[in-house]
């Protein structure tokens, strides 16, 4: 594989530098044979050739996870970086020796002045390389960033919207001529617990103001475990509980104590999820309470309120304190009306009867036979329950949960 994809990569750019066939730029398949191993391989992808600057992209789709249709949309997304360099995507699902920074590694080797962004199915990672003048601007720790802010693209399987948001920031940087500093959330580390509270506001739901005001209340928190506030605008494809727990697992990984509070714009829900010692006191049912209790500032645009009780009421908890629970008294009040009337319903029953009562047949509600003309035939009703399954790649990995944790949520 790792001999295969050499071959290809240095036979592409060799061929970036010939006479071009055609003065039309325009985005044409490479059609080739490469022997390795004495067999012959045709290789056929897409690609854009600018013939001024003699810089092409290309994407290699060995998993075919990307249409026709959304291999022209990203070409067309890529070009731009030709003003610069030479860029590669390459997309994977086959077991290989090398990881996702071995294969870049390998073929941009003796290459200046490019990029190369692969993305590992099989091991479900994502690599972005660069040389060059390209590195210059796009060094490891924006290019980690970049990885970074296709996560959950990645994890929804939409690698064409993934891809093209990260040529765009790398274009942007390229025409800048500058690397900004990457977004970096606020954070506070507690010195004794060496616990931490993170604010990662994507969705720009809070002023910078609101943000230090936020993390400073949510450090109370850090006594017995992380904390996490998360917003987002771009979630498609998974669950809030699901994207909590990825967002959660990235940033704390997985066995760590504490809790994630997420506003998921795009789908308009507030979601609660706790892990390890911190989900024995905030559980389920509070995470329920907890959102009942706050979806309203949400649904009013009152963020960084709605975000501020939310963390205030998991403190509580976790010092030993109670919070309002209106839902849950609303819902003893009903079941308890309910019952009362089962046992009127049963008292009434078991009354004997007068001697003016005639008898009358008892009906059995299901039977067989007819009633009022209405076929009915005596069964049992049955329910399955259908179980599903989902998935998705990061960075290094995907999916959340692997430890005891747990949470709910409310729409808003």
């Amino acid at each position: 594989m790792k001999k295969i994809l050499t071959l290809i990569f240095a036979s592409l750019f060799a061929f970036s530098f010939l006479a071009p066939l055609s003065a039309q730029e325009d985005i044409i398949p490479l059609e080739g044979e490469l022997t390795d191993s004495g067999d012959d391989a045709d290789i056929d992808f897409p690609y854009y050739d600018n013939h001024d600057t003699d810089h092409i992209v290309a994407i290699w789709d060995y998993a075919d996870a990307l249409t026709d249709d959304e291999e022209s949309k990203l070409i067309a997304a890529m070009s731009p970086f030709t003003k610069w360099g030479d860029s590669l995507f390459l997309i994977s699902d086959d077991e290989s020796e090398m990881d996702s920074k071995e294969t870049a590694e390998s073929l941009m080797k003796d290459y200046t002045d490019r990029a190369i962004f692969v993305v590992d199915l099989y091991r479900k990672e994502m690599y972005l390389h660069t040389t060059g003048a390209i590195h210059d601007v796009i060094d490891e720790e924006i290019s980690e960033a970049i990885v970074d802010g296709i996560v959950e693209s990645a994890a929804n399987g939409d690698f064409c919207a993934g891809m093209e948001s990260a040529y765009e920031n790398m274009i942007s940087l390229l025409s800048d001529g500058k690397s900004p500093a990457p977004y970096e959330p606020l954070t506070y580390t507690n010195s004794e617990t060496s616990l931490s509270a993170k604010v990662m506001d994507e969705a720009d739901l809070l002023s910078a103001e609101e943000e230090k005001m936020l993390l400073s209340e949510m450090q109370n928190m850090t006594q017995w475990g992380n904390a996490l506030f998360y917003t987002t605008t771009q979630n498609a494809g998974v669950s809030s509980q699901e994207l909590a727990a990825i967002t959660y697992e990235r940033v704390f990984g997985k066995d760590s104590d504490g809790s994630i509070f997420l506003i998921d714009m795009n789908q308009r829900r507030l979601e609660i999820r706790s892990y390890g010692a911190v989900y024995g006191t905030i559980t389920n049912d509070y995470a329920q309470t907890i959102t009942d209790n706050i979806y309203k500032k949400a649904s009013g645009g009152n963020y960084y309120d709605c975000a501020s009780e939310a963390f205030k009421q998991m403190t509580t908890l976790l010092a030993g304190g109670k919070i309002r629970q209106p839902m849950k008294y609303i819902s003893n009040y009903l079941l308890a009306l309910a019952l009362a009337l089962i046992i009127c319903y049963f008292y009434m029953r078991s009354q004997p009867k007068t001697s003016n009562e005639k008898a009358q047949p008892k009906a059995d509600p299901v039977f067989n036979g007819t009633v009022n003309n209405i076929s009915v035939t005596k069964g049992r009703l049955s329910s399955r329950v259908i179980q599903s399954s989902s998935g998705g790649g990061g960075r290094s990995g995907g999916g959340g949960g692997g430890h005891s944790g747990g949470g709910g949520g409310h729409s808003f």
